[in-house]
């Protein structure tokens, strides 16, 4: 028997399959940011800068509770596992990758120091200290490249590989155990590309390749609870500076304190931020003396 789609994915399927006839390619994209304007979007607010390396090309941020920042840099030939002083930007410790190694996501889970690589297959399990490398695994199954990397409250991974599919990941043996669907209104986000991921307040934050902002979903059901406008992040003079490949990506929270950082490929300056996801979701990154 024929598997039925539900009703959402039905239109999504003849939507595609009439593009090529009936449907220019911007068309299809103009129904799907539609959808994406359905769902509210917030501003966020900058509560304090720190220094940045503009040699770090960030790919994976994750915060430790001694005020350093894990950071996991991309390039071939260029890749970094790094701790950083938040402070000074002044990088404590440093191992490079080997030339063909392209760094991605990265979170401490569990005792171990886990970064995806690119396009590699590969996923790196470290001494979360050393960061010498203790075993690789194959890229859990379903995903297609290594992107995002982060670990929630229930103990679990979610990567994610640029698609609207995250894959939880059992981080002892490295197995996928589900795929959630990032949706709205029951339609997978397209063309918005999921990238660096981070656990905050039972939801997951995520960068959207090339855009300036942030999408918050929920780890369960997959559907997007909101957006977060980062565009007030710097100038138009900055990012003029920047080349189109140095965009923003990299999130890390301190759940201790409640702070939330950002930054980008690249960028000279790593953000401190708040932001109010209104009644539902409340006030995130201000500190818990703000949080009344």
């Amino acid at each position: 028997r024929a598997m039925e789609l539900p009703r959402p994915m039905r239109v999504v399927a003849l939507l595609l399959l009439l593009a090529p006839v009936h449907l220019s390619a911007s068309s299809v994209a103009s129904f799907f940011r539609g959808m994406v304007n359905t769902v509210p979007t917030y501003r966020c607010t900058v509560l304090r800068t720190y220094p940045h390396s503009r040699s770090s090309f960030t790919q994976g941020l994750y915060y430790e509770d001694s005020g350093m920042l894990v950071e996991s840099t991309g390039l071939y030939g260029g890749s970094r596992i790094r701790r950083v002083r938040i402070l000074d930007g002044k990088v404590v410790h440093e191992e490079r990758l080997p030339n063909g190694w392209f760094g991605e996501g990265v979170t401490v889970c569990k005792g171990r120091c886990i970064q995806l690589l690119w396009r590699e297959g590969l996923a790196v399990v470290r001494d979360p200290k050393t960061f010498e490398v203790l075993r690789t695994y194959p890229l859990p199954r379903g995903l297609v490249e290594g992107w995002g990397l982060t670990h929630g409250d229930d103990g679990m991974l979610y990567a994610s590989d640029g698609s609207a599919h995250v894959r939880v990941v059992d981080p002892v043996t490295m197995a996928t155990t589900r795929t959630l669907t990032v949706t709205i209104g029951g339609v997978p986000l397209w063309p918005e590309q999921l990238n660096e991921l981070q656990w905050v307040h039972g939801k997951i934050v995520a960068n959207l390749w090339h855009q300036d902002r942030l999408v918050v979903f929920d780890p369960q059901s997959g559907r997007v609870e909101c957006f977060v406008d980062m565009s007030n992040l710097m100038d138009e003079r900055e990012r003029k500076r920047l080349s189109p490949e140095e965009v923003l990506n990299g999130i890390a929270y301190d759940k201790l304190n409640d702070r939330l950082f950002v930054t980008g490929k690249c960028w000279l300056t790593l953000f401190q931020v708040g932001v109010d996801l209104g009644p539902e979701l409340g006030r995130v990154g201000y500190g818990l003396k703000q949080k009344r």
